[in-house]
């Protein structure tokens, strides 16, 4: 799991969504970026398919997705944070 990278985003869903929305929305764009049909290059595509599995496999298990949600909020206040006194310091 890498708090670095936005799950939601990648599988193009809310952080709301259901498991259903998550699943039907992993199969659309894994159809979509799979090597073996994909307009992408073949490393491309993988480096996508990756990310997708990735994805999927933390947000459709329950508890690997709420240890993520907490991790990823916490990361992005942090991020704001940081930020924010970086633009103080200025």
């Amino acid at each position: 799991m890498n708090t670095n990278i936005d799950y939601y985003e990648i599988l193009e869903v809310h952080p709301r969504a259901s498991k259903e929305v998550i699943k039907k929305a992993y199969q659309t764009l894994a159809k979509k970026y799979h090597p073996d049909i994909s307009p992408l290059n073949k490393n491309e595509a993988l480096k996508k398919m990756t990310l997708l599995n990735e994805a999927f496999s933390v947000l459709a298990d329950d508890k690997q997705r709420a240890e993520y949600d907490n991790l990823f909020k916490q990361q992005t206040k942090n991020n704001f944070s940081d930020k924010n006194n970086e633009k103080k310091k200025k």
